[in-house]
């Protein structure tokens, strides 16, 4: 029985070179496929980033547990709402079709926050009046970040001072779609990587027939 012969790289090489035209046009398609999947897609942005609250007076947790952004966090696991926020491992990710969206995301932070900062204040303000008011208020309703924060602390806490040390930090801002160079140079990487392919397996087919 005839052993097979190993296909070598020069005779890949000369096959490529052959069928260099038949090459370039898939690539071209699959180019052409990238750009117009792309552009069958919504625009849409995405950005990673942290956010920073340091304050003597309140915990920076006051940020994850504001209403408005844990609002938003739950919301956002519905496929149709937009824009959507993630937030993992203390990075916040923030997908939206609105090219604005980092000012959008600090204006939408900002308000959350500083809501959330009114209610505590107004919380500690009502305990201070009528210490009875303390068990009709949710325990979380006023957050500590040490035992200097007491209620009439909080009571008398300066909210846009506070606001003032709220401070964001963007990684990463990208345009997902349309994004045709992304998409049509990965669309003619793959024409490329299944040109070869196909050619191999042609090589690899007649090197069985002899």
């Amino acid at each position: 029985m005839d052993q097979k012969k190993e296909i070598s790289i020069i005779d890949l090489f000369i096959e490529l070179k052959n069928r260099i035209r038949m090459i370039v046009v898939i690539s071209i398609v699959f180019s052409l496929i990238g750009i117009t999947y792309t552009n069958l897609h919504n625009a849409s942005y995405t950005a990673k980033f942290y956010v920073y609250l340091s304050h003597p007076a309140i915990s920076g947790d006051v940020v994850n547990s504001s209403y408005g952004i844990e609002k938003w966090l739950k919301e956002s696991k519905i496929i149709s709402v937009m824009p959507k926020l993630e937030f993992n491992q203390d990075v916040y990710t923030v997908l939206s079709r609105d090219p604005k969206l980092v000012d959008n995301t600090k204006e939408r932070f900002g308000a959350s926050v500083r809501n959330h900062l009114m209610k505590i204040k107004q919380t500690a303000m009502d305990i201070k009046a009528n210490s009875s008011n303390a068990k009709y208020i949710a325990k979380d309703s006023v957050v500590y970040n040490n035992q200097s924060s007491t209620i009439d602390s909080l009571s008398k806490i300066d909210v846009d001072d506070i606001m003032k040390r709220l401070s964001f930090t963007f990684i990463v801002e990208k345009r997902l779609h349309p994004n045709n160079l992304k998409y049509s140079v990965l669309g003619f990487g793959i024409g490329l990587l299944l040109s070869a392919l196909f050619i191999l397996m042609q090589l690899s087919l007649k090197r069985d027939d002899q």
